[in-house]
């Protein structure tokens, strides 16, 4: 009794977190409704100053790398003594390359060291055509900051950073990171990078990059110049103008997020009780035992549907999540069962739902002290419809056992038998791992099916 009245408790809890979320959400949408343009204008200047934070975090990490290889003895030494100077040279050469193969690097961004000429010594990482900075009358008296673009392909900002010891400038570390990038083939290993999708997702608008110098026309949408360290405009960013329909949805879909988690977790908590009051009625009679039983299959069937139609855990695993990919319909999307496998992570979910269903009947089966007492007292027509409703209940389950691994393969552009490395790529792994628990669940209830079918037999 104390236990229910806690599980009371908590469901009342949450049943008020829930129309407290409700009013907040009816009160943050009228609100964007009353005064969309303030709105628009909030989440305008809010989208900028995260380009503006994102962006000088960026030139943050490359200023550190060059100054980190700057002030490295052995690059100092490798532009003070030549690969021509003899031994001396040559062991300095040697100390460089294996200092610039040992710097870890990201794919997006790239290193190379010149002499003050400039004659390029020594790099790491992929290459692009020389800037403007080389040309200019400043360049080696401070650090600058520039675009480097490679036909069209690629477009990185560069940062070029002297390696002095007082008014005496040995060379010039340059420190490259892509922007844009575009690949001919666009595939599992490659894809088009465009740092403006990153912006887009951290500051919830739409944002174009225009890098160089300030664009003539930007399409009346409000924008804003990004500058290097040392003032020099590298580029323009974008902002799309959110219309008044995607402000309201904005200001609706948060807390819908959290209502349903609200609700997800009611339903666990139902399940919870469901399944405690299972417990406490598996050595009563058969029927009862057997009732209780369909009482909690149908509830856990019943909110894997409610949601699923809420997308639920899908709505709360977007943009770079560490789940998004589990929910990309691109990777896996089935109709199959109606829709409980149309993608990988709700595959997951339902292969969860299948081995909770299959244990359960089978511990109620095998488990239960008054299965051949409660048979024996049984109709020869009542036990001969249980007999044959347990050998169709196998025959369903190897025909949706055979649908379902259909559609695995026919709905899917995985490529599960590609190996790049010790373990398959884990997508393939997750649908992998869920298909194993649905076939383990399918033989454990098949298990359940044939043991009573036998024992009703036996019985006859």
């Amino acid at each position: 009794m104390g236990r229910l009245r806690a599980y009371g408790s908590v469901f009342c809890l949450l049943a008020l977190l829930g129309v407290c979320l409700y009013a907040l959400r009816v009160y943050s949408v009228g609100r964007v409704d009353a005064n969309p343009d303030a709105e628009r204008r909030a989440r305008v200047s809010s989208a900028f100053g995260v380009i503006d934070d994102e962006f000088q975090s960026l030139q943050r990490e490359m200023v550190q790398l060059a100054q980190r290889i700057a002030e490295d003895p052995v690059v100092r030494r490798s532009l003070e003594v030549q690969p021509g100077d003899g031994v001396d040279g040559v062991d300095a050469g040697a100390d460089l390359v294996a200092a610039f193969r040992d710097l870890r690097l990201s794919p997006l961004q790239s290193v190379e060291l010149y002499t003050p000429t400039p004659r390029l010594l020594a790099w790491n990482g992929f290459s692009m055509p020389l800037d403007d900075a080389p040309q200019s009358a400043s360049f080696l008296e401070t650090f600058q900051t520039g675009v480097a673009i490679d036909a069209g392909r690629r477009t990185a900002l560069v940062l070029w950073w002297p390696v002095r010891d007082g008014p005496r400038v040995f060379g010039v570390v340059r420190v490259m990171r892509i922007l844009q990038s575009n690949t001919p083939v666009q595939n599992e290993y490659l894809s088009n990078y465009n740092i403006g999708r990153q912006w887009s997702w951290a500051s919830g608008l739409p944002v174009d990059l225009v890098p160089g110098a300030t664009p003539r026309d930007t399409d009346g949408e409000p924008w804003r110049e990004l500058r290097g360290i040392d003032g020099t405009v590298v580029g323009t960013a974008r902002v799309v103008l959110p219309s008044d329909a995607d402000l309201i949805e904005a200001a609706r879909s948060g807390f819908d997020s959290a209502l349903v988690f609200v609700i997800a977790l009611a339903l666990v908590l139902v399940l919870v009780l469901l399944h405690e009051r299972l417990k406490q009625v598996r050595h009563d009679s058969i029927r009862r035992a057997a009732s209780h039983w369909l009482l909690f299959a149908g509830g856990l069937w019943l909110a894997r549907v409610v949601l699923l139609q809420l997308r639920f855990p899908e709505r709360l695993q977007r943009g770079k999540s560490p789940l998004a990919p589990l929910f990309d319909p691109t990777h896996f999307a089935s109709d199959f069962f109606g829709g409980m496998m149309r993608t990988s992570g709700d595959l997951i979910v339902t292969a969860i739902v299948v081995a909770i269903t299959a244990a359960s009947l089978y511990r109620l089966v095998a488990g239960h002290p008054h299965v051949d007492a409660a048979l024996d007292r049984w109709r020869r027509g009542s036990l001969v419809a249980v007999a044959v409703a347990g050998f169709l209940a196998i025959y369903l389950g190897i025909i949706l056992l055979a649908l379902g691994g259909r559609s695995l393969v026919l709905d899917s552009t995985l490529d599960y038998f590609a190996r790049s490395g010790l373990v398959p790529d884990v997508l393939v792994l997750a649908v992998f791992s869920a298909a194993l628990i649905i076939v383990a669940s399918a033989v454990v209830a098949s298990a359940a099916a044939s043991l009573i079918a036998f024992r009703a037999i036996a019985a006859l």
